[in-house]
């Protein structure tokens, strides 16, 4: 029965140690990027603090800064849903966000810039809230990206199943380049010129003025006039 209890204390207290949260100070960044099984959510520090607060898995997240830029990964890529870290991250507005592995990268606090380039790749996905004069955009290989907030100017580039959903985001100029198989999708935007190429998609919702799109005859566009 001892021999037992001492089993189950050692298993409690080495499922613990998997499991512990960690919380450290860095220095000062511009741009993030996230790869792997983790969901993390960035925060907008007023007092200017940056730093790094993981809440669950620990020992399974690696990060680390080079050239102005935080790189938070899982040490296993090919992780299971079961085995996803959880990382909270306090800096200043970012210039540039790559989401990549799956990762998810969540923006909730509204993030003023003057620029911002983002790139989301292979199963990646980032939400986000900008406040911003011009974003340029990647978003391939089942990447996934959602905004909101204000943009002055978007051009996003989307394909080989890249989503982009700028529903709810008030945009006054968007250039889209939508290839094989990429998809976005505007409501709230004044404007939206471009092309739409090979099995691409755009839907848009509202009065936009989508007059300047362009596409070829594999190209798809759905103008729905009832807004969302």
């Amino acid at each position: 029965m001892h021999g037992k209890i001492s089993l189950i204390t050692a298993f409690i207290l080495l499922f613990s140690l998997f499991n512990y949260s960690y919380t450290q100070s860095v220095e000062p960044y511009v741009n993030i990027k996230v790869k792997g099984n983790l969901s993390v959510s960035y925060h907008i520090a007023p007092d200017g603090e940056n730093k790094v607060d993981i809440k669950e898995n620990a020992d399974l997240v690696r990060y680390k800064l080079k050239n102005n830029t935080i790189i938070v990964k899982h040490k296993k890529l090919g992780a299971k849903k079961e085995h996803k870290a959880t990382v909270e991250i306090h800096g200043k507005p970012l210039k540039e966000i790559t989401v990549k592995h799956s990762a998810n990268l969540i923006i909730e606090d509204e993030m003023p810039s003057d620029t911002v380039e983002v790139k989301i790749v292979t199963g990646g996905e980032l939400r986000a809230n900008l406040k911003t004069n011009f974003v340029a955009m990647k978003v391939r290989t089942d990447g996934f990206g959602y905004l909101t907030g204000n943009i002055n100017s978007l051009d996003v580039k989307s394909s080989l199943k890249g989503n982009l959903r700028a529903n709810d985001a008030n945009i006054e100029n968007a250039l889209v380049n939508i290839n094989t198989w990429g998809f976005a999708a505007f409501n709230k935007t004044t404007k939206i010129t471009g092309k739409v190429r090979s099995k691409g998609e755009l839907k848009v919702y509202g009065g936009t003025d989508s007059s300047g799109i362009k596409k070829s005859k594999s190209g798809i566009i759905s103008v729905i006039y009832e807004t969302m």
